[in-house]
């Protein structure tokens, strides 16, 4: 079956929202530098707070973070950092 919006199997699990999210908290965190800590104080909800925690999570070692998470989490995340590897043409700050 054809993905209706034309995404990658690997974004399809993303909703438009999250992405969105995303994009905001990335370009907070690494574009304009804004710490993690302080960014967290400008959450408005659980959407936001989770989006911001996956964004946090670049700095964080891969195998560090599949050792702290269940599959489905760890996969969720994944995707997400994939979403974030294409969305920042592959500049963000994830140590592989």
């Amino acid at each position: 079956m054809k993905n209706p919006n034309n995404e990658s199997d690997s974004n399809c699990t993303l909703t438009l929202s999250m992405k969105s999210l995303l994009r905001h908290w990335y370009r907070k965190r690494f574009v304009h530098r804004q710490h993690t800590i302080e960014l967290m104080n400008a959450t408005s909800g659980p959407m936001d707070t989770k989006a911001l925690g996956i964004v946090a999570l670049l700095d964080v070692d891969s195998v560090m973070m599949a050792g702290l998470m269940d599959a489905e989490e760890w996969q969720f995340v994944q995707t997400c950092h994939a979403y974030l590897d294409g969305y920042s043409d592959g500049k963000s700050r994830r140590k592989v």
